[in-house]
C-alpha cells in the first residue's frame, strides 16, 4: 500500500472528525488541524489491535509522534516521542517491505529522525555545560546507528570530526580562569579538550586546525600554571611547577609542528612555533620562525 503524505487528505475529509470512519482517517484529519497528540492517541490503540499490520497507520502514528518531539524542545536521547516515532516508522517500513514496495516519503521521514540525533548533539554543544560530553557523543552514535540502517555503506568521518572539534572547543572555553570554575572541573575540561582534539586529528589528519588548537591548548595550560604561582609558593613547589610547565610546552610542540608541515605559510602557526620554542629556550629555532613570520608578513 502506498503511504499517503499527511497533507494529502481524502477529498471528502472536513475540519471535523465526525465524518472520518477509521482511526487512520481520523488521525489524518486531526494532523491537518495540528492536533498531533490527539492523532497519536487515536492511532496507538489501533496499531495494537486491528491495525497492527497496517503500514499506513504506523506511518501516520510515526508522523504524529515526530511532530510532538519537535514541539517538545527535549534534546535528550531518551525523548519518548522521538523513540516512538522511530519505532513506528521502522514497523511501517517492515510492513511495506513485505508488500514489495517502500514509499520514498517514509524513508525521508526516517532520515529526518536519524538526523535529529546529530542536530541535537550540535545544539547541546552550543548549550554546553561541564560533563555533557558523554551524552553528546551518545547522540552522535545513535545518529550513526539509525542512518546506517537506511544506508549501510555510509561513512561518518566528517560528522565525527565536526562534533569532536566542537566538543574540544567547548571544553577549552571552560579553561578561562575568569570563569571561576573549580580546579577539578577545569582539569576534567582540559582532559576532554585534549582527548577530543586528538580524536579530531585522527579522523582528519590533513586538517591543520585540530593540530594547531591542540598545541594551543597544551601551551596555554602551561602558561596558566605559571600565572597561578603566588608569593607563598615554596622553592621545591616552584621547581615542580616549572618542570611541569616545560612538559606542557613540549607536548604543544609536536602538534604545532604537524600544523606547520601541513601549511608552512600560515601566520598563526609560525607565531605559535616561535612562542613555543622561546618558552623551551630554543633560541635559534624561535628566531628561525620569527624570520619566517616576518618574511610572510612582509610579503603581504
Amino acid at each position: 500500500m502506498k503511504i499517503m503524505r499527511v497533507c494529502a487528505l481524502f477529498a471528502w475529509a472536513t475540519s471535523s472528525v465526525l465524518f472520518a470512519q477509521s482511526p487512520v482517517e481520523q488521525a489524518i484529519v486531526l494532523g491537518n488541524q495540528g492536533a498531533w497528540e490527539q492523532a497519536a492517541a487515536v492511532l496507538q490503540p489501533a496499531v495494537n489491535g486491528d491495525y497492527r499490520s497496517d503500514a499506513q497507520a504506523w506511518y501516520i502514528l510515526g508522523y504524529a509522534l515526530k511532530e510532538q518531539y519537535k514541539a517538545s524542545g527535549d534534546l535528550s536521547i531518551e525523548n519518548k516521542e522521538r523513540l516512538g516515532a522511530i519505532q513506528s516508522f521502522q514497523r511501517s517500513r517492515q510492513l511495506q517491505q513485505q508488500s514489495g514496495q517502500v514509499d520514498a516519503s517514509l524513508i525521508d521521514a526516517m532520515e529526518v529522525m536519524a538526523e535529529s540525533f546529530l542536530k541535537d548533539a550540535a545544539r547541546r554543544v552550543i548549550q554546553f555545560a561541564p560533563g555533557d560530553d558523554g551524552a553528546i557523543l551518545e547522540l552522535l552514535r545513535r545518529y550513526e546507528a539509525e542512518w546506517a540502517q537506511l544506508h549501510p555503506a555510509a561513512r561518518f568521518e566528517d560528522q565525527e570530526f565536526d562534533l569532536y572539534f566542537m566538543l574540544a572547543e567547548a571544553n577549552a572555553a571552560l579553561l578561562d580562569p575568569d570563569l571561576g570554575l573549580s580546579e577539578a572541573v577545569r582539569e576534567a575540561a582540559f582532559g576532554q579538550a585534549v582527548a577530543h582534539y586528538q580524536a579530531a586529528e585522527q579522523l582528519r589528519p590533513e586538517d591543520d586546525r585540530a593540530h594547531y588548537n591542540l598545541a594551543v591548548t597544551w601551551y596555554n595550560e602551561g602558561v596558566r600554571k605559571i600565572r597561578a604561582i603566588d608569593n607563598q609558593v615554596t622553592l621545591s613547589e616552584l621547581m615542580r611547577i616549572q618542570s611541569e610547565c616545560v612538559q606542557f610546552f613540549k607536548r604543544a610542540l609536536d602538534p604545532m609542528q604537524s600544523a606547520y608541515a601541513l601549511n608552512p605559510k600560515k601566520a598563526r602557526t609560525l607565531n605559535g612555533l616561535m612562542i613555543i620554542h622561546r618558552a623551551l629556550e630554543h633560541r635559534d629555532e624561535s628566531e628561525r620562525f620569527k624570520d619566517e613570520l616576518e618574511a610572510l608578513q612582509g610579503g603581504h
